[in-house]
């Protein structure tokens, strides 16, 4: 089975956007 490089890329993206959001989410609540 190979990996699928586009999967893996959004993958990765989406944790990043979902740590950013809840980085924001954070700030906005306690900074």
């Amino acid at each position: 089975m190979q990996s699928n490089p586009m999967r893996t890329h959004a993958s990765s993206m989406g944790r990043l956007a979902a740590r950013i959001a809840r980085g924001e989410a954070y700030e906005a609540a306690f900074g």
